[in-house]
């Protein structure tokens, strides 16, 4: 009996089991420009002809399915994926290749390249006022990979109104020459806890990434702007923010932004911006930004990191290398560096947030090279807003014109522990300095 019962047992584990297992078993689609949204998507001799079809409603595809998606030039197809509303839900994933599934193991995009519908799928409307790119809004848990979008009026947007992690995935994404005034090539709107890696964007004109949610991780990414763009009232724009983060606890790590070129738009590097607490830039290159190659702005703007990263000169003779404003405090920049920058550490204040231009802020073990001034107290825009409480503590201040440029008040400021060589100037300006060092 005891047998005859422990068997039972066990068939039913068995039969658990294998139900559990069917349950979650995969099915794979594919989608070919050779295809038709009529096939069954079974096989690359039956498959699909569009992304958006797949990605819709009336197609098969459901939790845990992978849909590959061929080489190719897909044209004018706005895609907004209809699948995965219930939260952790099994994963879906779009992944592009170019001859067979897989086939895809490196990104091999650079800045230079045009997008290229031979090497991996391209959705490619033509018109930079039309296109509304990849859209996921209040889903879960989708991949997009291996995918191109160019001239285009939208790239990536991600939108989730629950305060639960959204879960996406975006590799190895090739976005170039996005929007026609002001479009951004990857939002992410009240979207938490989603990858974002390996991924190239060249020339979209408001933001190349616009983060407003939290817990994102964005890895391996670089953002370019070569362009003045003329529009329909004839102005012209370029790239506005190459990474601006408006949301908590993001890590942004081993990312490029460059504005190549004296281009329109003054260019904001990467920026936490709005109420953006607890994110960390690691290890990360900016290089001729004037409104700031890293920057912190608005008074909600605190407890954030630098760490280890970069800010480079370049053809623009104003560019600012670590910029504070609006109010911005209590942010900390560790072992990060200034290479042929205007300025090494900025501070100025536009009148849109604060009275006080920013305060409590760190700069420890940071090395400025090559500036005119060291540390700009700089009087753009009212030049009546303070400096206070801030501190440069074990820095290098190496070849600058003027250690400081004092054109607004300040107290309360510390430059401590510093090791200053080749700076010709104590300070330029008009009001007094009240820094103790």
């Amino acid at each position: 009996m005891k047998k005859n019962a422990k068997m039972k047992k066990l068939l039913a584990m068995i039969l658990t089991i294998a139900i559990s297992t069917i349950g979650v078993a995969q099915n794979v689609y594919y989608v070919s420009t050779s295809g038709n949204d009529s096939n069954s998507g079974l096989s690359e001799a039956d498959a699909w002809r569009t992304f958006s079809y797949a990605a819709s409603a009336a197609s098969p595809v459901s939790a845990g399915d992978t849909v590959y998606i061929k080489a190719g030039d897909y044209g004018y197809d706005d895609i907004f994926i209809d699948k995965n509303y219930t939260a952790g839900a099994a994963r879906i994933s779009f992944i592009g290749y170019q001859n067979v599934p897989g086939d895809i193991a490196d990104f091999d995009f650079t800045y230079g390249d045009n997008a290229d519908p031979t090497l991996m799928p391209l959705i490619n409307p033509g018109d930079r006022n039309v296109g509304e790119g990849i859209n996921l809004s209040d889903i879960y848990s989708i991949t997009i990979k291996n995918i191109q979008i160019a001239n285009s009026l939208a790239g990536i947007n991600i939108w989730n109104s629950a305060s639960i992690n959204s879960n996406h995935v975006l590799e190895n994404i090739f976005l170039q020459n996005i929007g026609w005034e002001y479009s951004t090539a990857i939002a992410i709107k009240e979207g938490d806890g989603n990858e974002i890696s390996n991924c190239l964007i060249v020339n979209a004109t408001g933001a190349g990434m616009d983060i407003w949610g939290n817990d994102n991780h964005i890895e391996n990414c670089k953002v370019y702007s070569n362009e003045s763009q003329l529009t329909p009232d004839g102005t012209y724009t370029s790239m506005d923010y190459y990474i601006v983060i408006k949301g908590n606890s993001n890590l942004i790590e081993n990312c490029y932004g460059e504005r190549d070129g004296d281009l329109e738009d003054v260019g904001h590097g990467f920026e936490i911006k709005e109420s953006g607490q607890n994110n960390l830039f690691l290890n990360c290159t900016v290089k001729n930004m004037i409104g700031g190659c890293f920057s912190v702005r608005w008074e909600g703007v605190r407890n954030n990191e630098f760490r280890n990263c970069h800010a480079i000169g370049g053809v623009s003779d104003d560019v600012s290398a670590f910029m504070v404003r609006e109010g911005a405090n209590h942010n900390t920049f560790n072992s990060c560096t200034s290479e042929n920058c205007q300025a090494g550490i900025r501070f100025i204040l536009a009148g849109e947030d604060a009275d006080i231009c920013g305060y409590g802020n760190s700069f420890n073990n940071c090395i400025i090279q090559d500036a005119k001034w060291a540390i700009d107290l700089n009087p753009y825009y009212y030049n009546s807003a303070p400096v206070n409480d801030n501190k440069i503590v074990n820095c290098l201040i190496d070849d600058a014109d003027y250690l400081f440029n004092c054109e607004r008040p300040n107290t309360g400021n510390q430059l401590l522990n510093c090791i200053i060589t080749h700076v010709s100037s104590l300070t330029a300006g008009g009001n007094t300095l009240d820094f103790e060092y």
